[in-house]
């Protein structure tokens, strides 16, 4: 499963189909991918909270009540998903309406690597992509940062150790991105932008 992760259950199914040589109707498709994210978003309304350091990060950025930089949340999951996640773990402030799903805000839908998604961000915005940074957790996520242009920090603190070297590897075989193992690092984000002089983040 490691292939799909910073997919959307759409692309997992998708990749599925293309892999094991099978198809579903439009109409079961949609059936499991309202199914998975029903669950998932049972789950993360139980169980989830913010990875150590990611609050204080966001903090740092949003200061005061009033954002010093724009920020973005640009994700492959559903937007219902999204939100869910943003409220459960007390980040819903710091994106206010910037909050973009390549499953939901996309028509047709379509899920990272595509990198759709931060295009269509970044045109929403009225930036470039040279104005911008993301933080990507997955291949993914990260493959489609970069198509799309923008300059990529690759965060996998958030992974199982067995998890991190595959990842590592991958990163910097495709030389995409700077990787950092702690959340807390992401202040680089902060100076990056300062000496460059740009205001907007996609994370």
């Amino acid at each position: 499963m490691s292939t799909y992760v910073g997919q959307n259950f759409g692309g997992v199914l998708r990749g599925m189909e293309e892999k094991h040589k099978f198809q579903l109707s439009d109409k079961n498709r949609d059936m499991y991918v309202k199914l998975e994210e029903d669950r998932v978003i049972g789950e993360i309304e139980a169980k989830a909270e913010p990875c150590v350091g990611c609050n204080e990060v966001l903090d740092e950025l949003f200061t005061g009540g009033k954002p010093q930089y724009t920020m973005a949340v640009v994700s492959s999951s559903a937007l219902r998903r999204v939100e869910a996640s943003l409220k459960k773990a007390g980040q819903t402030e710091y994106f206010s309406d910037r909050v973009f799903s390549a499953a939901t805000s996309l028509i047709p839908p379509t899920s990272k690597p595509n990198p759709r998604i931060y295009i269509h961000a970044m045109d929403k915005l009225s930036v470039k992509p040279e104005e911008c940074i993301a933080v990507e957790d997955s291949v993914s996520g990260m493959r489609a940062a970069v198509d799309a242009g923008i300059y990529t920090i690759g965060y996998i603190g958030c992974y199982l150790d067995t998890h991190r070297a595959d990842d590592d590897k991958t990163a910097k075989d495709q030389q995409s991105c700077k990787l950092y193992w702690k959340y807390a690092t992401v202040r680089y984000v902060d100076s990056w932008l300062s000496a460059t002089d740009k205001r907007s983040v996609a994370i």
